[in-house]
């Protein structure tokens, strides 16, 4: 039986140490699902963990309201990052990683509108190309797919790693620093309008500066108002969640931008994966500017 959400996310359920024993469930996977619960959609998740994930994580999601039949518990260990901590947090090393997904993961769970959160290599083409065809809109995180690990779990970028997406039709997300690193272009805009020839919609997102989305309706810039952030890691992973619901609810690519810069900007509030109010993301869409670069 084929189990059918409005949000399925796909990918690594992630521990993050945050150092001084501080750890946290990350990933996209995470971030996603719990954004998407939150808006009141039916959201699951399709992962691999270790049997070192703590349980009570696990159970923190469902209260969230996010199904987990998709979860398998595997031998080995989970996905592990050391985040550094400092103004803004970012990913320091991989400390561990779970088994890699497989088709029989996915197969049997569908989601209108699909979000691929790979966070360290999991999801390969065939799972890639599974996913596209089970759903109605399929969001890719690049990140995922560009990140290639040294032996000591250090991060680097590769543009050879999103030739496994060739020919798949998506939403695809990257930062200014992955945008670059796939396209070889330094600028944004030009950046954006290259992904989206290859996938259909693409954004790249410019932390508090909003972000750049190119499609079939034009590009556009996004600018947020002022946050106080309190967090920007995950902010990424509400933004292209946000950006799929928009757009399986047919809003237009300015509408289904100002949304899921709003929401990205309203998590930066909140430390970790958490519900984001929707009156929070109501008042801060009425700040978002949108400038239109070509239609």
């Amino acid at each position: 039986m084929t189990r059918e959400y409005d949000y399925l996310a796909v990918g690594h359920l992630t521990l993050d140490e945050l150092g001084r024993g501080r750890l946290r469930i990350g990933g996209a996977a995470a971030y996603g699902s719990v954004f998407a619960a939150g808006l009141g959609l039916s959201a699951g998740v399709v992962s691999v963990v270790g049997e070192d994930f703590p349980r009570d994580k696990l159970d923190w999601l469902r209260r969230q309201g996010v199904d987990l039949s998709g979860v398998r518990v595997g031998e080995g260990p989970s996905t592990r990052f050391r985040i550094v901590l400092g103004p803004n947090r970012v990913v320091s090393s991989l400390s561990s990683r779970a088994r890699p997904l497989q088709v029989a993961d996915v197969a049997s769970f569908r989601g209108k509108v699909t979000h691929l959160g790979s966070v360290a290599g999991e999801i390969s083409k065939q799972v890639a190309l599974q996913c596209a065809s089970s759903c109605e809109v399929l969001v890719i995180d690049l990140q995922g797919f560009l990140r290639r690990f040294d032996p000591s779990g250090h991060v680097s970028l590769a543009p050879e790693g999103i030739s496994s997406l060739e020919g798949i039709q998506a939403v695809v997300h990257a930062n200014e620093l992955e945008a670059k690193e796939a396209t070889g272009l330094t600028d944004p805009l030009l950046a954006a309008q290259a992904l989206s020839r290859r996938f259909g919609v693409a954004a790249v997102t410019l932390g508090g500066r909003g972000a750049v989305v190119s499609g079939p309706d034009g590009t556009l810039v996004a600018r947020p108002p002022a946050v106080n952030a309190e967090d920007d890691v995950g902010a990424g992973d509400v933004f292209s969640a946000a950006l799929g619901a928009a757009l399986i609810n047919s809003e237009r690519i300015d509408g289904a931008a100002r949304f899921a810069v709003a929401a990205a900007a309203a998590s930066t509030k909140f430390a970790g994966p958490e519900p984001i109010p929707s009156d929070l993301i109501r008042r801060l869409e009425r700040g978002v500017r949108i400038t239109y670069l070509s239609r």
